[in-house]
């Protein structure tokens, strides 16, 4: 629960008066304030906040106990009040300030696809080739292996490439063109003997539009074992 000191006026206002007796250091006030909220006075004398007295609720103590007297003590203060946290379900969205909510408050899992935003979207993109119509491996040809009309605006990110047999003597060099023409200013390959991408690649186009065409191709299968078995991943997402 949080506290909210709110002005003094005819309903926001209290006071209490107590007798001192040179003994009693803490009196019982009829409704909770603060140090700060609070005007003490002893015989007229005004006491200072946070010196000569605290408040905490409704419990007024002074540091040193005020004199004996009759109503000598009088303590002005503000009432206040306690905000309860809304129950569970009560608050709508018209009652949230725009953007309050954002990534920073989602739950890990909690937002479905069809709530990203568009540029959130995985589309990743696969080819095959070296695969016989069995599934098994068989030797990369220098040859385009695959074909595909672009459906929507994609950006690429990267790719992903394993073969079931690595080429030997030479590394084994892949293409993905975009109408035509290579997306890439460095091609992804796989180094002699390795199953995997080298990580070198490079694009010199990112973005594809909707109708846009790929063209997937080996340009080298290396020069003694030809490589065999290729999975090859263009990794991209919606939007551009």
């Amino acid at each position: 629960m949080s506290q909210l000191l709110i002005g003094r006026g005819v309903n926001d206002a209290d006071y209490d008066v107590f007798s001192g007796d040179a003994s009693t250091t803490s009196f019982t006030l009829s409704n909770a304030t603060s140090t700060k909220g609070a005007t003490v006075t002893i015989s007229g004398v005004t006491q200072r906040p946070g010196t000569d007295f605290t408040v905490s609720g409704t419990t007024l103590t002074f540091t040193s106990a005020p004199p004996t007297g009759t109503n000598n003590i009088l303590v002005q203060y503000n009432k206040s009040i306690t905000i309860g946290a809304p129950g569970d379900g009560t608050v709508t969205l018209a009652k949230m300030a725009a953007n309050s909510v954002d990534s920073d408050q989602y739950v890990d899992g909690s937002i479905d696809l069809d709530h990203l935003a568009n540029e959130s979207k995985p589309y990743d993109i696969g080819f095959q080739a070296g695969i016989a119509g069995d599934g098994t491996a068989e030797d990369l040809a220098v040859q385009r292996y695959g074909k595909m009309i672009l459906p929507r605006a994609v950006t690429f990110e990267d790719v992903e490439i394993h073969m079931d047999t690595a080429g030997t003597g030479q590394s084994v060099i892949y293409d993905i063109e975009l109408n035509g023409s290579s997306i890439f200013s460095t091609r992804p390959e796989c180094d002699a003997s390795s199953q995997t991408e080298d990580g070198n690649h490079a694009f010199s186009t990112t973005t594809g539009a909707a109708g846009d065409y790929l063209e997937f191709h080996v340009d080298q299968i290396g020069s003694g074992t030809a490589g065999a078995g290729a999975a090859f991943t263009l990794k991209a997402r919606t939007g551009s």
